[in-house]
């Protein structure tokens, strides 16, 4: 390999391992938005008719009507081809235009026609942009996407958590009750916090002494980010005991209080089950052991029920790690079948995608 070419593979090298070094990077400080966004341009094209192919209907009258012009089309255009070929060709090497040129040149044609189409579209598109009196961008709209894409992600990080907590301890994290009077101390979010990148915070805390035992006072004054979400307002970060709150909440028939479940008790699949939430009202402490709710009661019912609002997308994070934005119109049998670990309800499999839930 001569020095140039050797040169740019090195380059490329370095760069590939560049950018994966900085992808790792953001990703362990929580920032996964810009991958998220780059995979997304990246495979986009790929996920998205996957995702939607059960919304895709076929009609199969204009397929053949499709099919029909285009053997019409290539039929003539093999024998006009051919006999262009046997005249224009000297007479001892006359012979048929091989087929497979013919359906070349039928190819070549169509996408030159959907280039055509695109490029115009393209064109009427750009040329709308630099005359339209409206905003190219809605603030508003970028600020509640964004909104909604953070807590999205706070949520995949305690998923994520979750994980990690499991492979070490090979349950779930459950809030944890004095062996004697069975006084629950310590909320799950509490036993969470060194597998999220809080072992400091975890660190000064007194696990033997309740959550709100002045000892602790302190360190669950701590606001934990991961456990916030951008959707409401700073006024919600601590109570008025100066506790610091938690706008995310467990679901109580997958963590019950002093009992730690597994995988294996989520028979119904961690797909299918509902680990953790969003919430819109009644913020509760990060520490307190009763911070946990059941999806089977709806979404928004009430101010002690899982839910963001009575008109917009809930944040629901699955057993599996994987999180859900889910219209508040969701089908209460499929809520409820999604709020038991192991009660044997079916829900289908592309609930998320009927229910206008978001992977």
């Amino acid at each position: 390999m001569n020095g140039p070419a050797r040169s740019s593979t090195v380059t490329l090298a370095a760069l590939v391992v560049g950018g994966a070094v900085l992808a790792l990077l953001l990703s362990c400080l929580g920032m996964i938005a810009p991958l998220q966004t780059l995979w997304s341009l990246g495979t986009g094209w790929v996920t998205y008719p996957l995702e939607n192919a059960g919304a895709i209907a076929v009609e199969w009258n204009a397929v053949a009507v499709t099919v029909l012009a285009l053997g019409i089309f290539t039929a003539l255009a093999h024998v006009l081809l051919s006999r262009c070929r046997k005249m224009s060709a000297e007479e001892g090497a006359r012979r048929s235009l091989p087929l497979r040129r013919t359906l070349g040149i039928t190819i070549a044609v169509v996408f030159a026609f959907v280039g055509g189409l695109s490029t115009v579209g393209i064109a009427h598109q750009i040329a709308w942009m630099a005359t339209a009196d409206e905003e190219l961008v809605n603030s508003n709209a970028s600020y509640r996407t964004w909104q909604l894409v953070t807590g999205r992600n706070h949520l995949k990080q305690i998923g994520l958590g979750v994980h990690f907590y499991h492979d070490a301890e090979h349950s779930f994290p459950a809030s944890v009750a004095d062996r004697e009077d069975g006084r629950l101390l310590h909320s799950w979010q509490t036993l969470m916090l060194p597998y999220i990148d809080k072992a400091a915070l975890y660190g000064r805390i007194d696990i033997a002494r309740p959550w709100d035992d002045p000892a602790n006072r302190e360190a669950m004054g701590e606001i934990v980010p991961e456990y916030l979400s951008p959707r409401h307002q700073t006024e919600t970060d601590r109570n008025s005991n100066g506790y610091a709150l938690s706008h995310y909440t467990g679901n109580i028939r997958v963590l019950p209080p002093g009992r730690s479940l597994s995988f294996d008790d989520v028979t119904d699949g961690l797909a299918y089950t509902i680990l953790a939430g969003e919430v819109g009202a009644g913020f509760k402490p990060w520490g307190d052991p009763t911070n946990l709710r059941d999806p089977a009661l709806g979404l928004r019912v009430s101010p002690a029920t899982f839910g963001f609002s009575e008109t917009d997308a809930t944040n629901l994070l699955m057993a599996d790690g994987r999180v859900h934005a889910v219209g508040p119109r969701i089908d209460p049998a499929i809520l409820r079948a999604l709020a038991t670990p192991d009660g044997g309800e079916p829900a289908p499999v592309d609930w998320g995608r009927r229910e206008g839930g978001r992977r």
